[in-house]
């Protein structure tokens, strides 16, 4: 009975744990062509305000430098966005910048989930403060819809590479248990119960 109560219990705990993301999805945007604009031509994403730029062409690989391949893309605006075609639950990117940069989440609700800003106030080459290509994520326990990069206040003020971002398995990272999972919890409260009335039963007997 004891072996049957934790069985049941372990169960039901383990159904209502939140959902694991799926496997994270990296672009890295080298299936684009130079001067681009992103908009929805990837999968899974929709950018607005960015452009792709090319190294040795359209971009000073040694000040910018990408962090794999050739392509990176910049901001062509006040703020770059990136709006993800279903909920995600972290989100990264390696970014080089002549100025500091936010890197904000927002829900479908347009409420701010979180921030964080980069390290430093300028990281390309000859800045003489960091070195290129700085990691900066965000990751919440609140699903995210989309996120803003916001550099320089008329754009061209920083370059991203190799975003990646993890998707929420069905879409809510903090769902209600299922009818089977409440069923599973009574089920165990039932038979705890159960083994304390007979337990009583047995020593009003002795």
């Amino acid at each position: 009975m004891r072996m049957l109560r934790s069985a049941v219990l372990v169960a039901a705990l383990a159904s209502i744990a939140t959902p694991a993301a799926a496997a994270p999805i990296t672009i890295d945007f080298e299936s684009l062509t130079e001067f681009t604009d992103v908009g929805s031509l990837l999968d899974g994403v929709t950018f607005t305000n960015a452009m792709v730029l090319t190294a040795g062409s359209s971009v000073n690989e040694f000040e910018f430098p990408p962090f794999s391949g050739t392509n990176v893309v910049y901001d062509t605006g006040s703020s770059l966005r990136i709006d993800f075609d279903e909920e995600v639950s972290s989100v990264s990117a390696y970014i080089t910048y002549l100025v500091g940069v936010t890197f904000s989440a927002y829900d479908a609700s347009d409420n701010l989930i979180t921030s964080v800003q980069s390290a430093f106030s300028a990281n390309f080459t000859t800045s003489g403060i960091s070195t290129p290509n700085e990691l900066i994520q965000l990751a919440s326990a609140s699903a995210i819809s989309y996120v803003t990069l916001s550099g320089g206040s008329f754009g061209g003020s920083f370059v991203i590479d190799d975003l990646t971002f993890d998707t929420i398995e069905g879409g809510d990272p903090n769902p209600v248990p299922e009818p089977a999972t409440v069923s599973l919890v009574l089920l165990g409260a039932a038979v705890a119960a159960g083994r304390q009335k007979l337990r009583a039963r047995r020593q009003s007997q002795i």
